[in-house]
């Protein structure tokens, strides 16, 4: 997946899809989108650590078999192996693939996890008269989407609704079609809001900011 970056057209694109939306229900739907969900500085210690130890038996092994290029000391041989250690501490702590192959799919869904409940709360998405708020939580490093819907909804619609939201998104990131997708996820918000009466009413006004929130 492309770096996504979203220019001042499409932010504007995405926040007249919420107000659209929102006009019509008495839903109030937030974007999120993140870089990442957290740093991940584990990957790199643990890479780093392996490196070294590889480091260290292969040194050996070429030490053993009179290969090495050089004059054996303790000072070369640990500049060396703390070079490997480095290089690959940085490879993986500024290359998003290598970090990813190491760190588990599980510890990356809790990541997003807890970042989405963290925006559901700072961007005050419960913060709605009747409850209705939707956070739409896109994190690109791990290529995790959340969709969380406050009580109000919850009530009428299974989380297992938003599925097809979810999926929505991500094919339009696959795609190269990002703005394309979180816009098609907002319209199908909207129409999940009207499927189950979640219209909008004479006194309904917008409680929450339409922008697409990015960081």
């Amino acid at each position: 997946m492309s770096k996504i970056n979203f220019s001042e057209e499409e932010k504007k694109r995405i926040k007249n899809t919420v107000k659209k939306v929102e006009d019509t229900t008495s839903g109030e739907i937030v974007t999120y989108f993140v870089k990442k969900s957290d740093n991940y500085y584990e990957a790199s210690y643990i890479a780093a650590s392996i490196s070294g130890v590889v480091a260290i038996i292969f040194l050996n092994i070429l030490s053993q078999l009179w290969l090495l290029p050089f004059e054996f000391n303790m000072l070369t041989y640990g500049l060396i192996i703390v070079a490997f250690m480095l290089f690959t501490f940085l490879s993986v702590q500024f290359v998003p693939f290598l970090k990813r192959a190491i760190i588990s799919e599980k510890r990356e869904t809790q990541m997003v996890l807890k970042r989405a409940t963290e925006a559901f709360i700072t961007e005050e998405v419960f913060n709605t008269k009747d409850r209705t708020g939707i956070l739409i939580f896109i994190s690109e490093f791990e290529h995790n989407v959340e969709v969380m819907a406050d009580s109000g909804i919850n009530s009428k619609v299974e989380q297992t609704a938003w599925n097809n939201v979810v999926q929505i998104i991500i094919d339009g990131i696959k795609n190269n079609k990002t703005t394309d997708g979180i816009v098609a996820a907002i319209e199908e918000c909207g129409k999940l809001l009207v499927d189950s009466g979640f219209v909008n009413s004479l006194d309904n006004k917008n409680e929450l900011t339409n922008e697409i929130r990015i960081n």
